[in-house]
Formats: C-alpha cells, sequence, structure tokens
C-alpha cells in the first residue's frame, strides 16, 4: 500500500508571515531566521529602549493588532466604536498598559504569540486539536559581538548543513536568501536603466524580470542588522 505524504511547506509562509507581523507590533527585532522541516532558529534582541519610548495609545494599537478582543455582537453599535470603546478602558487602567507594555519587549511573549497563532492555524488545517510544537523554545543569551555573527552566520548556512540547499542563494525560507534576493532585484533594477538606453524597448522576459525585482527589493526591510549596535549597519 502507498501513502502519499502531504506536502506542509506553506506552513513555512505561515511563520515567516507572521514573523513579519510580530517585529512589526513588538519591540523586537529579527536579525536572522531559518525556518526548516521540524525546527526553526531565530536571532533577536529585545529593543527596551525603543518600548520605553511608546506612548500608552501605540502600546494598545500594536497589541489590538496581535490580538483582536471579541466584543459584542450588536449591530446597534459600529464596530470600530465597540473597539475604541475597550481601548480606552484598558487605557484608564495603569496596570494593565504597564503589563501589556512589558509584553511587547518580551521574548517569551514573542514566541508565545508565534507558536500559539501556527498551532491554532495548523490545527484547523488538519481537523484535530492538541499540541502542535513538541516543546517550549529553547533561547541562549548573546553577550559579544563575536557572538551574534557566529550566531547569525550558523542560522543562515543551517540548512546547508542540514543538506537541504547547497548555496546560501538556494536556501529559502531564511534570513539570507531574502536579503539576497532583494540585493539581486535592486541591481536587476539598476541594470534594467542601461538596457532601456541600449535597447530602448524591453523584451517580455525582460520585463517580467523588471517588475518581479520590483516586488522583491524591499523584502528584507523588516530584518534587523546586529552587527555593531542599535541603529548602525
Amino acid at each position: 500500500m502507498t501513502i502519499a505524504r502531504k506536502n506542509f511547506g506553506h506552513r513555512k509562509e505561515w511563520i515567516k508571515d507572521r514573523m513579519k507581523l510580530l517585529v512589526q507590533n513588538f519591540t523586537i527585532e529579527v536579525g536572522a531566521y531559518a525556518i526548516l522541516d521540524n525546527h526553526l532558529h531565530v536571532l533577536a534582541r529585545n529593543r527596551s529602549d525603543y518600548n520605553l519610548k511608546l506612548s500608552d495609545r501605540e502600546v494598545i494599537d500594536r497589541w489590538i493588532n496581535l490580538y483582536t478582543p471579541r466584543l459584542s455582537t450588536s449591530k446597534e453599535v459600529p464596530y470600530e466604536v465597540k473597539l475604541e470603546n475597550h481601548k480606552l478602558i484598558i487605557l484608564k487602567d495603569p496596570e494593565r498598559m504597564a503589563e501589556l507594555r512589558l509584553r511587547l519587549s518580551s521574548v517569551s511573549w514573542f514566541m508565545k504569540t508565534l507558536k500559539e497563532f501556527i498551532a491554532r492555524k495548523a490545527n484547523k488545517e488538519d481537523e484535530c486539536k492538541g499540541t502542535f510544537w513538541e516543546a517550549r523554545y529553547k533561547s541562549q543569551l548573546l553577550t559579544s559581538h563575536e557572538a551574534v555573527v557566529l550566531c547569525q552566520t550558523y542560522i543562515d548556512l543551517n540548512p546547508i548543513c542540514a543538506e537541504i540547499a547547497t548555496t546560501p542563494e538556494g536556501s529559502k525560507n531564511t534570513s539570507a536568501y531574502e536579503r539576497i534576493r532583494a540585493m539581486q532585484s535592486k541591481e536587476n533594477i539598476k541594470l534594467s536603466r542601461s538596457i532601456k538606453i541600449e535597447q530602448w524597448e524591453f523584451t517580455q522576459k525582460q520585463k517580467e524580470i523588471i517588475h518581479e525585482s520590483f516586488i522583491n527589493r524591499n523584502n528584507d526591510k523588516w530584518l534587523a542588522t546586529f552587527y555593531k549596535g542599535y541603529g548602525q549597519t
């Protein structure tokens, strides 16, 4: 008897898209990642300095972006009004606001919000219940520039070590792949200008490459650079 093996590759996109959303709302940066078939690696940095600069309004808006509250289904009051009232109630609660601010700078809550979302989505797809991830995430504190560089290298080359890919540019679902693809896209756009001057008109294939390059040129913007400290490359 032959059993067809289901492809779960699309779930890697779920993880990547979810991380992008979390980076937009948490005060935590991601400098590198690698999503493999049965685990993932993430290089993250807590930006507590940035967290303290957020207004209470920014804190509650970011939290609601991640955890939309269940409000009454009454249609007499528009949903937007009910949501705004919900936010105002929380804004008047100093203890709750302090708790949410702390969560937005917590690596534990970052991972919880990532793993919980993927687990629910996968369980719904599989029509089942129960745990999805094998165990709680494990973390290692990096205390030097050298450690950060080595960790980022390890993460980006992980698919090559696992013999899933042979080159960084062929290692899909990694930060290296995103950065290389974005760099190549920008080079293609620069090259297209000289081609336009020489040929006056693009071929269909060139148009497709240029169009794809414009789409992918900023795909790595959500990733942080950890080389020399905050705000530096």
